[in-house]
């Protein structure tokens, strides 16, 4: 009888000894995922203290408005009633200077609404946004082009005017911020010959 107890106590503790390894393995294991979770909570706090302070910089950063102008280049353009045309153009962004965080980033989009005779048909491409990214702090204007070609005209008659209507919108992004918004627009008038 007692040699059958040994190994039955043998059992026992090698069981209890598993189980002893097992619960302070899951003490451990508990005790780092709870420093985790007060280091992930520590370093969310300061992510959110620096992104406060970001933003209330970002507010400070434009000091002035920027100016912005569109040329038109020929926006009087005489052109058949069917045939191939282009209209061209250039953003002239100013005062930048007076933003004084760099680098800076540029954003220029243009959007169009055409407005012809019902009877015409009209098809174009056009440039519909520039990017650029400027770091030297004494740049204060910037000259950006801009295009629409091919415009595709078709079943026109003589005297129907067509009226191209755009919006111009520059922003100006520091650090993923916007520091600075500007709008203008411009109208070209193709007068059919």
């Amino acid at each position: 009888m007692e040699q059958e107890e040994k190994p039955r106590r043998l059992w026992v503790y090698v069981l209890a000894t598993i189980l002893l390894i097992s619960v302070m393995a899951t003490g451990l294991i508990y005790r780092d995922l709870q420093l985790k979770q007060q280091e992930a909570a520590a370093w969310e706090q300061s992510w959110e203290k620096l992104t406060k302070k970001l933003e209330k910089a970002s507010l400070q950063v434009a000091i002035a408005p920027i100016s912005l102008n569109f040329t038109a280049i020929d926006p009087v353009k005489r052109v058949p009633g069917t045939g191939f045309t282009y209209l061209m153009g250039y953003v002239t962004v100013s005062r930048l200077t007076r933003i004084v965080a760099r680098p800076i980033i540029l954003h220029v989009g243009f959007s169009v609404n055409v407005e012809a005779p019902d009877y015409g048909n009209i098809t174009y491409s056009y440039t519909e946004s520039q990017e650029l990214e400027i770091a030297p702090p004494e740049f204060d204007t910037i000259q950006i082009p801009w295009g629409a070609f091919p415009i595709e005209m078709k079943n026109f008659t003589s005297g129907d005017v067509i009226l191209w209507n755009m919006e111009v919108t520059v922003s100006v992004e520091w650090l993923g911020y916007m520091v600075a918004t500007q709008r203008t627009s411009a109208l070209y008038t193709l007068e059919v010959v």
